[in-house]
């Protein structure tokens, strides 16, 4: 008999998966209507741009459907891992920049403790769970270039001017300092998407390859 992932019994046999899927799926309805209702952030999320757990929906059902036919335990682990790990890494690399860590020890403590749960994505590419493919690579590097031209002209915020020192002479408008940082955490968010590996799913103790 094959098998199969899948089933009517699905949300006995995978308790942390059915409810992994159920809050990506709850997640990114509650994203996509906040987008079309006019805001972009949501409130009841201390503010967070709505794209944002947009994307950590979409990575978390990636992960679930990837490794489908793996045991619930890693499903939900890895999936979670791997999401959990985009927003960190975003986060560090974003802090990193400001360079308020130098002077001040607090800072350094949150920038390191971001770094090392970005890390933990490590873990699913040990296990080969998750790999580079080409495409996570250019998107990687894509990622890293539009952070560092953000970088290079002041690093500007949406509440603030540039305030470091500007290597790349350009003004830009509120609206385009959002644009740029969006670019940015979408290039990444595509990058840990195609860590996933197209066609490539996790097959279960004993069964037939």
């Amino acid at each position: 008999m094959p098998y199969m992932p899948f089933s009517a019994t699905t949300p006995v046999r995978y308790p942390l998966t059915t409810g992994a899927f159920v809050c990506a799926v709850a997640l990114g309805v509650w994203s996509i209507v906040t987008v079309f209702s006019g805001s972009r952030y949501i409130g009841a999320l201390n503010f967070v741009d709505a794209t944002t757990p947009l994307m950590i929906s979409v990575l978390l059902l990636r992960g679930i459907y990837a490794l489908r036919a793996a045991p619930d335990l890693k499903i939900f682990s890895i999936t979670l891992i791997c999401a959990l790990s985009f927003v960190y890494t975003f986060e560090a690399v974003y802090k990193f920049f400001f360079f308020g860590w130098v002077p001040k020890p607090p800072e350094l403590r949150e920038l390191l403790l971001q770094i090392a749960t970005g890390l933990t994505v490590l873990v699913a590419f040990q296990s080969r769970d998750l790999r580079l493919s080409g495409l996570s690579k250019l998107f990687l590097a894509l990622y890293a270039l539009t952070m560092l031209f953000w970088w290079s002209i002041g690093y500007p915020q949406l509440d603030s001017p540039p305030h470091m020192v500007q290597y790349i002479t350009l003004h830009v408008s509120t609206e385009t300092v959002y644009v740029i940082n969006r670019f940015a955490k979408l290039f990444l968010f595509v990058a840990f998407f195609f860590f996933y590996e197209p066609g490539r799913r996790q097959m279960p103790p004993g069964s037939a390859a």
